[in-house]
């Protein structure tokens, strides 16, 4: 269930990005080089040394080949190569991980779009694109500023110079200050932060931290945001036993922090019929001054979910960009996968890890042959590990 979770958001995502960095003229470099080489040439001193300007050549080769593997994040075509890429990689992993069944649990095939989650309306849509936008953009004024003048070298420009001579006076043979950082902390210049808030079931309870679904949508989307130089940081804040509302909303800059990007309400067993407990989370949530995008999971089943979603709505109305779990194409997504107890044992067995006795006739991570006993993985602990209840989602 985690992986299904993760699944939907991470593709929806990973398209999104795609279509932001795809725009032509956004991310254009050329006005941003000439725009930092203009005001970097004024500083440079006269006379600098053939020998200045060949140290810096190598030193700005070496940072962008052990920052970026030598890719130019200043330019729109390097840009979208990284995401095209890691878009392919991502797929190609998810395709291994469910195998067949991939397309027929996350494709739509009427509309050619992935399953479940949508825009609350199109103003939400735009909403976020246009901070992704925002983030590339940071992304590229911060990378390009901080090379225009690293310890003595024009690395921004594409010139590779040095900006004075006395950089002649670091020891050549010695350039660990010249490549500080480069390692370990140059490799990203933005941050995207996901706060997920909900229960116990969203907290991970019955399995490991690491194996709920913020802790796989954090990994994936890390290979995604960084490959054009943006932190992907997925906080996880559920709480075993929390409602929506009001402890949780109404500390929610000290819970969640004030930076973020976007944030979920999971509180589904929890808040009940209670929509005034999600639409307060919700409002409480759009006043943080970094304006974050909202997820509503369990939206439009029956008269609760309906409820929630014309709470967050009334919110969205005014400004809010909000999305959605769709309760009819989730239940797609779950009724697609195979039938295990309709297979022999060989044939289960055969089946990709993650669709592999997941559902056991119409049940879902419960009845035999083997729904219930590999609901939850078992390495790492000995003996069963707490909370592994019915309502608890496995891995």
């Amino acid at each position: 269930m985690q992986s299904i979770v993760v699944t939907t958001i991470v593709v929806v995502a990973v398209f999104v990005f795609l279509s932001v960095v795809s725009e032509e003229e956004t991310f254009e470099a050329s006005s941003l080089r000439k725009k930092l080489s203009g005001e970097w040439q004024g500083k440079k001193q006269s006379g600098v040394s053939t020998k200045a300007n060949e140290l810096c050549a190598n030193v700005c080769t070496q940072r962008r080949l052990k920052r970026t593997g030598g890719v130019d994040l200043l330019d729109r075509k390097e840009l979208l190569k990284q995401v095209l890429d890691a878009k392919d990689f991502l797929l190609t992993k998810l395709k291994k991980d469910y195998g067949e069944y991939f397309d027929p649990i996350f494709v739509n095939k009427e509309t050619g779009k992935y399953r479940a989650i949508k825009a609350m309306n199109e103003d939400s849509m735009a909403t976020l694109k246009r901070k992704l936008m925002i983030k590339v953009l940071s992304m590229q004024s911060t990378l390009a500023s901080r090379d225009s003048d690293f310890h003595g070298c024009d690395c921004s420009s594409g010139k590779d110079m040095a900006l004075r001579e006395d950089i002649l006076d670091l020891d050549p043979d010695d350039t660990s200050l010249l490549f500080e950082g480069i390692d370990n902390n140059d490799a990203t210049f933005e941050k995207y932060v996901w706060a997920t808030g909900g229960h116990s079931a969203s907290a991970g309870h019955g399995n490991l931290y690491n194996e709920t679904y913020t802790a796989y949508m954090e990994r994936d989307l890390k290979v995604i945001f960084g490959s054009v130089g943006i932190d992907f940081e997925a906080r996880n804040y559920a709480m075993g036993g929390t409602s929506a509302a009001t402890i949780v909303s109404m500390c929610h800059k000290e819970i969640f922090g004030e930076d973020l990007d976007f944030f979920s309400w999971d509180y589904g067993m929890t808040d009940g019929k209670n929509t005034g407990k999600a639409f307060h989370y919700g409002y409480r949530g759009a006043m943080s001054p970094s304006r974050p995008a909202m997820l509503l999971f369990h939206a439009g089943a029956g008269s609760k979910g309906r409820g929630r979603f014309d709470a967050i709505k009334s919110l969205v109305d005014i400004g809010l960009a909000g999305f959605y779990e769709d309760h009819d194409e989730a239940t797609v997504i779950k009724d697609n996968f195979p039938d295990s107890a309709a297979m022999t044992t060989e044939e289960a067995k055969a089946l990709p890890e993650y669709v592999r006795n997941y559902r056991c006739g119409t049940g879902i991570e419960k009845g035999e042959p083997f729904c219930q006993a590999e609901k939850f993985t078992t390495w790492g602990c000995e003996g069963k590990r707490m909370k592994q209840t019915s309502w608890h989602p496995g891995l």
